[in-house]
C-alpha cells in the first residue's frame, strides 16, 4: 500500500536535494566570482592610462614655461641692457614682453592644473591598489571554506540522491508520474501536509468528510482547493 507519507518523505528528499544544490551553486559562484577583483582592475587600467597623460600633459606645460621664460630673460636683457634705443623697436618689444607673459601665465595655470590632477589620479590608483590586494586577500582567505563546503555539499546531495534512487521504485509508476508533474507545477510543493484540517499549501481549511476519506484512505488523496496531494498528520 502506498501511503501519503511516502510521498510526503521523498518530497522531503527533493526538497533537500534542491536546497544543497543551490546551496553548491552558491559556493561554486562564490568561489568563480572574480568581478569585483575585475572591476578594480579596469578602474586601475584606466586611472593609469589618464595618470600618463596627466604627467605628459606637465612635462609638456613645464617644457612651454621654461621656454617662454628663457625667452622673456633673452628679452630683457636685450630691453635693459641698453641693445634696444629706438622707441618703435622698444615699444615694440614691451608689447612682446606682455604678450609672452600673458602665454606664461596661461601656461603656468594649466601647469597647475596638471599638477592637481596627477595628484588626483595618483591617490586614485594607490587607493585602487590597496582596495585590489585587501579583494584579493579576501578571496585567498574565502577558498579554503569554500572548497571544504564544495565538498560537503556534494557528498550530501550524492548521498540524499541515493536515498531517493531507493525511494522512488517503492512508488507506483503512475503515482510517480503524478507526484513529479505536481512538484513542477506547484513550484516544487507537490505534497502539502494537513494540520487541523488545514492544507498547508493553499492555507484553506478541508471539509471534515475530506480529511477523513485521506486519512483512511489507501491510496492518494488529493486537496479539493489546490490539486495537491495530501498527507494528514
Amino acid at each position: 500500500m502506498i501511503t501519503s507519507r511516502q510521498l510526503f518523505d521523498l518530497q522531503q528528499l527533493d526538497w533537500d536535494i534542491a536546497s544543497r544544490v543551490e546551496a553548491l551553486e552558491d559556493a561554486r559562484l562564490r568561489l568563480n566570482d572574480v568581478s569585483a577583483i575585475e572591476a578594480v582592475r579596469r578602474r586601475q587600467a584606466l586611472l593609469g592610462s589618464q595618470l600618463a597623460e596627466a604627467r605628459s600633459e606637465r612635462r609638456k606645460r613645464e617644457a612651454a614655461v621654461s621656454g617662454l621664460e628663457r625667452r622673456l630673460e633673452n628679452l630683457d636683457r636685450r630691453i635693459y641692457g641698453g641693445f634696444v634705443t629706438n622707441p618703435r623697436e622698444l615699444e615694440a618689444s614691451e608689447d612682446e614682453r606682455a604678450f609672452l607673459q600673458q602665454q606664461r601665465s596661461e601656461e603656468e595655470d594649466g601647469l597647475l592644473e596638471a599638477l592637481v590632477l596627477s595628484e588626483e589620479l595618483e591617490e586614485g590608483l594607490s587607493a585602487a591598489g590597496e582596495r585590489l590586494v585587501a579583494l584579493e586577500s579576501a578571496q585567498a582567505a574565502e577558498r579554503p571554506g569554500l572548497l571544504e563546503l564544495e565538498q560537503r555539499l556534494l557528498d550530501q546531495i550524492a548521498r540524499l540522491r541515493q536515498a531517493r534512487e531507493e525511494a522512488a521504485p517503492l512508488l507506483p509508476p503512475a503515482t510517480l508520474s503524478t507526484y513529479e508533474s505536481l512538484l513542477k507545477s506547484k513550484n516544487g510543493h507537490a505534497v502539502a501536509r494537513v494540520e487541523r484540517s488545514v492544507c498547508q499549501g493553499c492555507r484553506m481549511t478541508l471539509p471534515t468528510m475530506e480529511v477523513q476519506r485521506a486519512r483512511l484512505s489507501s491510496g492518494v488523496a488529493l486537496c479539493s482547493n489546490c490539486g495537491r496531494m495530501i498527507y494528514v498528520v
